[in-house]
């Protein structure tokens, strides 16, 4: 299966990033679906942005998961344990895409973050502000 990463909404971008589908791509898409039917809106960029740092990894979802609330629609990413450093990096870059506040130390990112791990960063920029065509829709 093949993802696109839509960048046609905005100005300047083009193409589509295609990525192999595996269980990353399938934990995001059924959390936006999720986060869709329980708060009962279309998911924003923010709520992407944290949903596919949130859902990388297996651990990390685990981590994270039981701290969002989508019928609410709040994060309570204060409240999340078990982290290793490059996973706690992660966490700061999603809720700094979540909330707009905060700041990330692009040093620490270079020095800590693997090749996969930055491409996932760099894929969650992109997402919150463009949407995913996942298996026939775009999410």
């Amino acid at each position: 299966m093949v993802v696109s990463v839509n960048n046609t909404d905005t100005a300047g971008m083009a193409g589509a990033l295609e990525v192999s589908m595996d269980a990353h791509l399938t934990r995001y898409a059924h959390q936006v679906h999720e986060f869709e039917r329980f708060s009962g809106t279309d998911i924003e960029g923010n709520w992407k942005s944290l949903l596919y740092i949130a859902t990388s990894t297996q651990h990390l979802w685990d981590c994270i998961g039981p701290h969002l609330d989508y019928a609410a629609r709040k994060a309570l990413l204060d409240a999340v344990e078990g982290l290793n450093v490059s996973e706690r990096l992660l966490l700061a870059i999603a809720e700094n895409l979540y909330t707009g506040q905060g700041g990330v130390n692009l040093a620490q990112v270079a020095a800590t973050l693997t090749d996969d791990e930055l491409a996932v960063m760099k894929t969650a920029l992109e997402v919150s502000w463009s949407s995913m065509w996942i298996n026939g829709e775009y999410v």
